[in-house]
């Protein structure tokens, strides 16, 4: 592997709206523009012809051409029209048909001779990967070969084949894949600094993206962070306040006009378009300019959307977050007050009036949103694709083992973040892993902590003990835990006290866990290494 100094690690978040992705490089966290100078590339694919068209050019010609142009389908991969938000992304984006054969999700579009092509949901998929490719790859100066992309809560196995292949198509190997509330609480640093300390923290991450928006609960436990619920409604979304939008802009050309719009295709498209522009000029500005030519039959609007009203009128589609927030909580059996802190992503959450409604929902606990809601996931998948590299620095690691081995007196002391990187799709450790001094049995690994794992542990005996016993843990049904099985026993009279021999002898245990088993790691002052493999 290269070195801290010259290795890019990517992050890459897509959704159906948008795709971001963030480079790290050299201790920075940077979003990339594309070649168009956007931090973010619609997810949108159009056919024009013999031509295919992707990002903003695409969604511009959602206006002329959507029967050939396909949006909001990203999501959809591993689903099939039987799964409610789903279908109603695809069917209510208005553009290409959608239908569903045996292998998987096709949409039709027609070419410059008016013939129709079956497009699987693969194509389009891999246009996405490949214009965010060339964006990471112009700014990396480099080609960019390996990525950790995020995932929604609801992905399934065939989703994350879907995307593998994808990127593999343009030469990328996906090296993890992180949930999407996973990765924004990666960003805000959630839970690490309770990564020596038995202490649980709840996190509820809100994203409220262009189709649909999903509230989830993060849970952090001995640095591991476990999705522990979540919740999905199709009926908030970016595209919820654009209708808001779209309809105010409607009332103000039948004033102006009295031409009633509502029914016109071609009409309502504009409208939706410059919509979605307005809305985000009001999460700056207390007005929206809107400007649309030829809107009707030849007739202009120009008018403005004051922030006031559009936040009235919106009132309805924002209170039904508090709604989906509640139900999670229930779900998972907390109440507001055990949340930690609340964590905003998502475009839609840049808006003044959804963060002020966080604060008030949540009163005293923290609401998240100074890291950009609409760049929060793919930051945090840069950051965990930087623990990836930094975990495989082993001989770096090695040089650090001496310094962070330094006379505590705990038995048994973190003396790394743990690097965990999972979906709630991988699979966990089925049982504790613990270590054994005496008589005292302590969890060190929590069973259900999710693969692949990697920890860093201090070992020191008791005095006038020569070992520790790592250990595979029961728990009681009073909370009392007990040894189950032996998994190594660390012998310490082969490991060198400190030069003045003033220091206990002491030594650091590795763990890693993989899906297929795992590996214990010992290492001393010395630097020789013992491993043994257990099946958890």
């Amino acid at each position: 592997m290269a070195s801290k100094d010259s290795s890019v690690c990517v992050g890459v978040s897509c959704g159906n709206t948008n795709g971001v992705v963030c480079l790290g490089r050299d201790g920075k966290v940077d979003v990339v523009s594309n070649a168009g100078g956007d931090r973010y590339t619609p997810c949108t694919v159009g056919y024009q012809g013999s031509e295919v068209v992707v990002g903003r050019v695409a969604k511009q010609s959602l206006v002329r051409n959507s029967r050939n142009t396909i949006d909001a389908f990203w999501r959809a991969a591993g689903h099939g029209l039987d799964d409610d938000i789903t279908s109603t992304c695809l069917r209510a984006s208005k553009t290409a048909p959608v239908s569903e054969s045996e292998n998987g999700l096709t949409f039709t579009v027609s070419d410059g001779d008016g013939n129709e092509k079956v497009v699987p949901l693969a194509e389009p998929m891999q246009y996405i990967c490949g214009a965010l490719h060339a964006s990471a790859t112009e700014q990396a100066h480099t080609t960019v070969k390996s990525i950790v992309a995020s995932l929604p809560v609801t992905a399934t196995k065939q989703t994350e084949e879907m995307i593998r292949a994808a990127w593999a198509h343009h030469g990328v190997t996906v090296q993890q894949f992180v949930s999407d509330p996973i990765s924004a609480a990666v960003a805000y640093r959630f839970g690490q600094e309770q990564h020596h300390r038995a202490v649980r923290a709840n996190a509820v991450v809100v994203h409220i993206g262009g189709t649909q928006a999903c509230v989830s609960v993060v849970s952090s436990l001995g640095g591991v962070l476990q999705v522990l619920g979540s919740k999905s409604s199709a009926t908030i979304s970016g595209k919820s306040y654009d209708k808001v939008i779209s309809k105010i802009l409607s009332q103000e050309f039948f004033r102006k006009t009295k031409c009633d719009i509502m029914d016109d295709k071609r009409a309502q498209v504009k409208l939706l378009h410059a919509s979605e522009v307005a809305k985000k000029a009001l999460t700056r500005q207390t007005a929206a300019q809107v400007s649309i030519d030829g809107l009707f039959e030849g007739m202009d609007l120009h008018c403005s959307v004051p922030r006031v009203k559009f936040e009235s009128l919106a009132s309805s589609v924002t209170n039904q977050i508090s709604v989906l927030v509640d139900e999670v909580l229930g779900q998972v059996g907390i109440d507001k007050e055990q949340v930690s802190v609340c964590i905003l992503s998502g475009g839609q959450c840049c808006m003044p009036k959804i963060q002020q409604a966080f604060e008030s929902m949540f009163g005293k606990t923290k609401v998240l949103s100074s890291i950009a809601p609409d760049e929060v996931v793919a930051i945090g998948a840069c950051q965990q694709a930087i623990v990836l590299a930094e975990a495989d620095d082993e001989d770096e690691e090695e040089d650090d083992l001496e310094d962070q081995a330094d006379g505590g007196s705990a038995q048994c002391v973190s003396t790394h973040a743990l690097r965990s990187a999972h979906t709630i799709s991988l699979c966990g450790v089925s049982k504790t892993i613990g270590i054994q001094t005496g008589d005292t049995v302590t969890p060190i690994v929590p069973s259900g902590t999710p693969v692949p794992f990697y920890g860093r542990f201090q070992l020191q005996p008791l005095e006038g003990e020569s070992s520790v016993d790592v250990v595979l843990m029961e728990e009681g049904d009073d909370g009392t835990f007990a040894k189950a099985a032996e998994l190594v026993l660390v012998n310490m009279g082969d490991v060198a006290t400190s030069p003045e021999g003033t220091n206990p002898k002491r030594a650091v245990l590795h763990i890693e866990v993989m899906p297929a088993g795992s590996k214990a790691m010992l290492t001393d002052a010395s630097n020789s290494k013992n491993t043994v493999t257990v099946d958890l």
